[in-house]
């Protein structure tokens, strides 16, 4: 595994909940236990869900807008295979429209992936299709 960065939105997000949690336990402490109790359940399940993936040799992310600052394409969804990683970009569409995720057309797929990815195409579409996040997706092929 790669090398991991250090992300200080971890450390103010942590430091603002105990601020909350500081203020609760004065006023409520009642609510304060089962805020806290609620947080470590939520992380505990999210670790474990994160292993699962792990172990499963693949997973898959969303980068949101925000996150991905592009003009032209509105989110990605990164397909991430050990060390490897393959990036499918998306165009989000006002309510009830679906998003659009844009992957590379059969005959351009070997054109322009990495070497890894070539000639898996049907391996890596079906994990994606399978994915909760990409089910909110209609998959647009696109020549490239």
């Amino acid at each position: 595994m790669g090398k991991r960065r250090f992300d200080w939105n971890y450390v103010l997000v942590l430091w603002a909940a105990m601020v909350v949690l500081a203020f609760l336990w004065r006023h409520a402490p009642w609510i304060a236990a089962l805020l806290m109790v609620l947080a470590i359940g939520a992380g505990i399940a999210s670790m474990r869900e994160r292993h699962r993936r792990r172990m499963q040799g693949f997973w898959i992310e969303y980068v949101s807008p925000n996150v991905l600052r592009a003009d032209e394409h509105d989110f990605a969804i990164v397909y991430h295979e050990g060390e490897e990683s393959l990036f499918f970009y998306g165009k989000e569409r006002s309510r009830p429209e679906r998003d659009r995720l844009l992957i590379p057309s059969a005959a351009a797929w070997d054109a322009v992936v990495p070497q890894w990815a070539r000639g898996r195409r049907e391996l890596i579409t079906q994990r994606l299709v399978a994915d909760r996040i990409v089910q909110r997706c209609d998959i647009i092929e696109k020549m490239v």
